[in-house]
């Protein structure tokens, strides 16, 4: 299974199989957020399967379905909600992972954290997000208002 640590709590991934949710409790995982729309791939697993299957695993999931390019600022609410309120460790994923990245990038700049550090743990997650810098510096200053 492969993963990223984007922070102490929060990890970050592409698709996970309903086997890979044993690993997610190994791991010691307490939450999964899912940013893919449903149906997005034929081939990845519902997120019914996927609920079910973390259920037995005694983890929540939760799902913002995210098209890819379309992060919204309702998407980014629901988020910055969910990150607040779910049991951690957190693992969120979608396809590549760089949608959940986005998520987490934007949340954690919402709340005040510096832009450099916040580029860095994404990078390190292997998302260079040096587009979104501006994006970032605005979210990070609204915070601070």
């Amino acid at each position: 299974m492969k993963f990223n640590k984007l922070s102490a709590d929060i990890f970050v991934g592409p698709q996970i199989s309903l086997d890979e949710i044993a690993d997610l409790k190994e791991l010691g995982v307490r939450s999964i957020i899912v940013t893919r729309p449903e149906q997005e791939d034929p081939a990845q697993p519902s997120i019914n399967s996927i609920k079910e299957a973390a259920l037995e695993a005694g983890i929540v999931v939760e799902q913002i379905p995210v098209v890819p390019g379309q992060v919204t600022d309702k998407a980014l609410q629901r988020y910055g909600d969910l990150v607040a309120g779910l049991k951690r460790p957190i693992f969120t994923y979608c396809r590549s992972g760089a949608r959940a990245t986005v998520l987490w990038a934007m949340n954690e700049a919402a709340q005040g954290k510096p832009v450099e550090e916040i580029l860095a743990a994404t990078k390190a997650a292997g998302h260079d997000f040096e587009a979104l810098r501006s994006s970032l510096v605005a979210a990070a200053a609204h915070a601070s208002e």
